[in-house]
């Protein structure tokens, strides 16, 4: 009898200092979440915030009851919902994208995005978002004094992409269709980023145009994205073939190579 008592008060004990543990687990995990300076939300089934901690509700200047169960998508650009599906979407643990997130003055930041998989829950996400403007306020060295002639009949999508390159430091010459392109003075372009299809011909006949002109790096854009698609837009002269919905970081990161990799080759002394 005295050996059982014993027995259920060192349970006891065992239990009393796993539940203490686990309270501070509990408490250390709520400060780390609830107080770290960039806005960390979990998102359940279809994107909608289950969580937020205080630096989200700070940036959207709401109380935290405000974002719970409404849909994460719906806080960014209209424009940039399907690439922020695809990243929320994407196979593997984590992934991470760019998107323009719409401010409380209904200003727009354009904001990255990093997801990750929750470990123990499925399909629970755990998303983190860092404020990109003041990255974006300097041009980098890949930028600076470049131009690019940007062919993109849809006004909305042309504004976005023209808006995104300028605040990285490009220069943009917007045309809408092979007619309004081919009459742009390309000795003032470095590069060239085309829809494939437009109003008036196709992207593939407009850069084969431009380039017997001058030889400059081109990027495609297109939302019909299959193996004999990217092989014609290479054939026709584009350097890199990029589907829809446009992934801004990876234009702009693809970009600064192409215009990276020009210039050495054309500083590179003759042989």
């Amino acid at each position: 009898m005295i050996r059982e008592v014993l027995r259920l008060r060192r349970a006891e004990q065992l239990l009393r200092a796993d539940n203490e543990e686990l309270a501070v687990a509990r408490d250390d995990y709520a400060e780390l979440y609830d107080l770290a300076p960039l806005p960390l939300l979990t998102l359940g089934a279809h994107a909608t915030i289950r969580s937020a901690n205080l630096a989200t509700a700070e940036l959207f200047e709401r109380e935290r009851t405000w974002l719970l169960g409404r849909s994460f998508r719906l806080l960014f650009h209209a424009l940039d919902r399907a690439t922020l599906t695809s990243c929320l979407n994407a196979p593997g643990t984590s992934s991470s994208c760019t998107a323009r997130l719409i401010l409380p003055d209904d200003g727009l930041a354009f904001t990255g995005i990093s997801r990750r998989f929750s470990l123990r829950r499925a399909g629970i996400l755990h998303v983190a978002l860092q404020d990109l403007r003041q990255q974006l306020g300097a041009a980098p060295t890949a930028a600076a004094a470049r131009r690019v002639l940007l062919v993109e009949d849809d006004l909305e999508t042309s504004e976005a992409m023209q808006e995104m390159l300028e605040r990285h430091g490009y220069g943009v010459v917007s045309a809408d269709s092979v007619g309004s392109a081919v009459s742009v003075d390309l000795e003032g372009v470095d590069a060239i980023v085309s829809d494939i299809r437009l109003p008036d011909g196709l992207g593939t006949d407009l850069v084969r145009q431009l380039k017997r002109e001058r030889d400059v790096p081109a990027i495609a854009f297109s939302g019909l994205a299959s193996r004999s698609d990217v092989e014609r837009a290479k054939q026709a002269g584009f350097d890199l073939f990029l589907s829809k919905p446009v992934d801004f970081t990876r234009l702009l990161t693809e970009l600064a190579t192409l215009l990276e990799t020009r210039t050495a080759r054309t500083a590179a002394p003759t042989p």
